[in-house]
């Protein structure tokens, strides 16, 4: 992309001076100017410029006065006077309230403007280098505050579970690689937690890790939320944002809920994974980025890319390192240290006492099928907890979802499973359980949990 030209603003109430000034530099800079300090206001808070040259003595307002109000008013970073006379008390004034970054007294020399100028762009590249900072300082410290305020799953990763084992050893292996990451899951298994994981084991923990939920804006908002935008870029835009590529700089970008991005953003999160850069919406300044990114889906993108519903050269860009986190019910032996942990955690986010699991509730955890995994089971124990009446949670305090479809189940029993259907299905097997599950369809310990809340014994 071919640079923008740098441009510059000057006063000055005489013509011969513009023209003589315009021609010096031609080929250097654009110049647009004005022979009236009240139009040239008007013309600079319409479209600001980084540097402002005036001449010092005009009539109605001076040089300093002019450049006074329009950095005040922000419609310049740099000032440069211009004067032929020994105002030395204005120039003092000027320089004392950082009005003038340069002045030059006339007749203006073609290379000590061009010099002036060079030092003046100079200065202009720091400053919004030192508000870029200050800026991505600023988010990072909303964003911090956002993630207190957040629950984030566990809070540490399970390691030490059966069902966990091997995708701890996958985060290992990854986490300190710059390598892109797809984690895959039905919603609530902790691809988050996950993703704040590998974060943590990487290089990049010490700087940002910031998530943003795909599916929670529509498009254009999205595109904000990810590029940032600049002032006016439309409705509601009252100053430059700074997107979420910005404040994870040399950090991590969490894109949850990746297959709910429209095809536009597909496109512009393609180059950026290519390229690594992007611009703000409403800006054609070109941001170079270096982002780790992490992204999740409950989605089959296979099936969305046969769908040409999602891009398959971003499946590619976005998968080259798969992780799949299996759903609770299918890991029912972590059940335990997961509760533990989340009751530990749900007690202080509550401000209610910990109290341990009874063997019964803790069985009556075992045989349920958990539809919503970690999330769902969170909250049942933080409903518990508020519920418990003794030292130690019963399964009295336990409320299911039972009515709730789940995968194991959804085909065969429904919400319309009956005490009458269990009874037939065992007098059908004379009472063997086994058996009864088998042809129900279900797992062993759902159908022990069933037969159990209905009060039906064998």
């Amino acid at each position: 992309m071919t640079p923008k030209p740098k441009t510059i603003f000057y006063l000055d109430d005489e013509a011969e001076n513009l023209n003589t000034l315009s021609r010096m530099l031609r080929g250097h800079y654009q110049v647009r100017s004005s022979q009236s300090a009240k139009e040239a206001l008007s013309m600079l808070k319409s479209e600001p410029s980084d540097v402002v040259i005036s001449d010092q003595r005009m009539p109605n307002m001076t040089g300093v006065e002019f450049l006074k109000e329009a950095i005040r008013n922000k419609y310049a970073t740099v000032g440069i006077l211009l004067t032929a006379y020994s105002d030395l008390d204005a120039l003092v004034d000027a320089v004392n309230h950082n009005v003038i970054f340069r002045y030059l007294t006339k007749p203006i020399q073609e290379y000590d403007l061009l010099h002036a100028l060079d030092q003046a762009f100079q200065k202009v590249d720091l400053v919004n280098e030192n508000l870029r900072l200050i800026q991505r300082l600023e988010e990072a410290n909303l964003y911090l505050k956002e993630e207190i305020n957040e629950t984030h799953g566990l809070g540490k990763f399970q390691e030490n579970t059966d069902g966990l084992k091997s995708i701890m050893k996958l985060l290992r292996k990854v986490a300190p690689t710059n390598t892109s990451v797809l984690i895959r899951g039905e919603t609530g298994v902790g691809k988050e937690l996950v993703a704040r994981t590998i974060h943590e084991m990487s290089p990049r923990s010490k700087q940002p890790f910031i998530r943003v939920n795909c599916a929670a804006l529509p498009e254009n908002l999205l595109e904000s939320e990810l590029f940032g935008h600049e002032k006016g870029s439309f409705t509601g835009a009252t100053h430059r944002r700074m997107g979420r590529f910005e404040a994870a700089h040399q950090g991590t970008l969490f894109l949850d809920e990746i297959g709910d991005i429209s095809g536009k953003l597909q496109v512009n999160l393609l180059r950026v994974l290519q390229e690594k850069e992007f611009e703000r919406v409403g800006s054609h300044e070109t941001i170079k980025t270096d982002v780790r990114i992490i992204a999740a889906t409950h989605q089959n993108l296979e099936q969305k890319i046969s769908e040409n519903l999602f891009r398959e050269d971003l499946f590619f860009r976005l998968n080259v390192f798969p992780i799949v986190i299996p759903p609770l019910r299918n890991r029912i032996g972590d059940l335990k240290n997961l509760a533990q942990d989340l009751l530990l955690k749900v007690a202080k986010k509550s401000g209610t006492k910990n109290r341990p699991l009874s063997k019964d509730a803790l069985d009556k955890l075992t045989h349920y099928d958990w539809p919503g995994n970690v999330r769902e089971l969170e909250n049942v124990l933080e409903r518990a907890l508020i519920l418990a009446t003794s030292n130690v949670i019963e399964p009295e305090d336990i409320i299911l979802d039972t009515h709730i479809d789940t995968p194991s189940s959804s085909e065969s029993l429904t919400q319309e499973i009956t005490k009458e259907l269990l009874e037939q299905t065992l007098f059908e097997v004379n009472g063997n359980k086994v058996e009864a599950a088998k042809k129900l369809g279900l797992k062993r310990p759902t159908l022990y949990y069933h037969l159990k809340r209905l009060g039906i014994s064998s």
